[in-house]
């Protein structure tokens, strides 16, 4: 089993699935998610690798760039698909906030390609994909946020399209939804 962990928005690989109390130094990886589930499937004799896809996920312009969750997506499935993963074995994605928006896009976006090609291919190995506080509707905190940060640093695209109702997350849901029933 290969398990992927997605972070979001102003998150990072490390410090969105670390523990950083006073126990742990801060971004040391103790205590962290990908730790706790390779030393619990590792008891269960469940051979697993553990990954995990960063990405520019500032919510302003001013912390960094980023680029449309389309992009991004097809950048991901890019890397999904490079070989630098094992190969046919199960895929598990772990997603907080945008990072669950980011792999339903990207599963679009596999979705779409031509049946015998890898990307397509690599639907049939998803396994699971659980979500942690994903905004699948948007988010009503976004429009307020976009609208304040419009005047002082300049919202990223990302934070953009995270407004709630947001027509193209919407029609990602929706799609994400009929995908699963297949």
């Amino acid at each position: 089993m290969l398990v992927v962990f997605v972070h979001g928005l102003g998150g990072d690989c490390r410090s969105t699935w670390c523990y950083s109390g006073t126990d742990a130094e801060p971004d040391s990886g103790e205590f962290g998610w990908m730790e706790w589930l390779a030393d619990d499937l590792e008891e269960e004799d469940v051979p697993c690798d553990v990954s995990t896809y960063d990405y520019p996920a500032s919510p302003t312009d001013w912390f960094g760039s980023t680029m449309p969750l389309y992009d991004r997506a097809g950048n991901f499935l890019e890397w999904l698909c490079s070989g630098d993963l094992p190969d046919d074995v199960p895929i598990t994605f772990v997603c907080h906030s945008l990072g669950g928006l980011l792999v339903k896009e990207t599963l679009k976006i596999a979705y779409w390609q031509e049946p015998d090609s890898a990307k397509r291919r690599l639907l049939k190995r998803i396994a699971w994909v659980m979500f942690l506080a994903t905004p699948h509707n948007g988010s009503a905190p976004a429009r307020a946020l976009n609208f304040y940060l419009k005047y002082f640093a300049r919202p990223s695209v990302l934070l953009k399209g995270l407004e709630k109702n947001d027509l193209a997350l919407l029609e990602l849901r929706n799609a994400f939804i009929a995908q699963a029933k297949d």
